[in-house]
């Protein structure tokens, strides 16, 4: 890595290529800096767009990295995507380039790259995510070899073909494990090797936003196979249990987005008692006793007083049905869960709108509210703007 000069750490300008290519690299998953962490919420629907490959060199080369000979693996997207780096720029030339003079054109591998010619364009698979809503690809200007190329089947097949009979150059000494992980799984050089039910595969999975792929091969038995999805669920148990059915395949492989689900009901239950409880109550009107009093006083900071208030929790609302529209695992409730979802939102607006209907735009300022309030506007805003924007195709 002797490429990119003044390591702010020696540690990083020790690591090997033999180190990257097995994560072994100690280097993290993903950028950690600002320019990357901001990227991704400037766009969450193609979250490395907006990186550069110079903000990845000025982050990698300040990275307080230890020199050490012996790690853990521990898989890095920011590894393999350096690495492609590395490997072109030795040869004084893209990354794209260099896989096309090493592995495209000698293969004849014509549907493989990283742009999508006119003539390639309307073969392009239409991605979703977990929901199956339709995703935009996704661009890696700075970590290509992390995942930019788009291929097909047919493509991929001669590719593992090169590979079990060894048609292209340098392909075998990719083979031998380098690393071991436990008893049944070892690192090649871009291959991972499972060794159980009596055979040993080399494979490797992949995936973008809207998209999971599986490759791999068995060299005694001299099958490959190659599994492309355009919706983002890993087919890993697809494409072992085609080279083996002794590889159990996943009874239901769906994953639900947990964390979205919680964060849209709290939020909704919140949302859910505004019209529970009196518009401009104050705690002197309340009742002292009784469970709707301990109710309303549990919940006075959230009582209507103003047509203003009801502006912002109606933002809080949308800012809300739009997160959960895009990352609740929407099939696992169906077309009526959906219908009810909204249904329900739309049942909250109107009982607002209508418990409002005789309160002043705005109401007096409770005492030492006004900076937690502009704090909470603030975000609220914030989210609102994220939401949008990651609509945008």
């Amino acid at each position: 890595m002797g490429t990119k000069p003044a390591w702010a750490n020696p540690g990083v300008g020790a690591v090997t290529l033999r180190q990257l290519a097995t994560h072994t690299s100690g280097l993290p998953r993903l950028p950690q800096d600002a320019n990357f962490l901001w990227g991704m919420v400037r766009s969450l629907r193609n979250p490395y767009a907006n990186y550069s490959e110079a903000d990845m060199w000025t982050y990698v080369r300040q990275l307080p990295l230890e020199v050490q000979l012996d790690r853990p693996v521990a898989y890095s997207n920011l590894g393999v995507g350096l690495l492609g780096q590395v490997l072109a720029s030795s040869e004084k030339m893209s990354y794209i380039d260099l896989v096309n003079a090493r592995i495209l054109a000698p293969l004849g591998m014509t549907a493989t790259g990283i742009s999508l010619s006119t003539d390639r364009a309307p073969f392009m698979a239409q991605g979703h995510n977990v929901s199956l809503l339709p995703v935009p690809l996704w661009d890696l200007p700075s970590m290509p070899g992390a995942g930019a190329l788009r291929s097909s089947t047919r493509d991929m097949a001669r590719f593992l073909q090169a590979h079990m009979q060894g048609t292209l150059a340098g392909v075998s000494a990719t083979h031998p494990a380098q690393v071991r992980i436990d008893d049944t799984q070892s690192v090649a050089l871009g291959w991972f090797i499972e060794q159980r039910h009596g055979e040993e595969i080399h494979w490797h999975n992949g995936g973008t936003g809207g998209f999971r792929t599986f490759a791999g091969f068995n060299l005694k038995s001299g099958k490959g196979v190659v599994v492309l999805s355009n919706v983002s669920q890993g087919v890993d148990d697809i494409g072992l249990h085609l080279l083996n059915q002794k590889f159990p395949i996943k009874d239901d492989p769906r994953i639900v987005n947990l964390t979205a689900i919680v964060i849209s009901i709290v939020f909704c239950v919140s949302l859910l008692l505004h019209p529970l409880v009196m518009p401009g109550a104050s705690l002197g009107q309340l009742p002292a006793t009784g469970m709707r009093g301990r109710l309303l006083r549990w919940h006075q900071s959230a009582i209507l007083r103003s047509k203003s208030e009801l502006f912002w929790n109606l933002l809080e609302m949308l800012v809300v049905s739009i997160f959960a529209y895009h990352f609740v695992a929407w099939e696992w409730i169906g077309t009526q869960g959906r219908l009810t979802f909204f249904a329900i939102i739309g049942l909250l607006v109107l009982t607002m709108v209508w418990q409002s209907r005789k309160l002043p735009w705005r109401a007096t300022e409770r005492a030492g509210n006004r900076w937690l309030r502009i704090i909470g506007r603030s975000f609220s805003l914030l989210m609102l703007a994220i939401a949008v924007w990651n609509l945008a195709p």
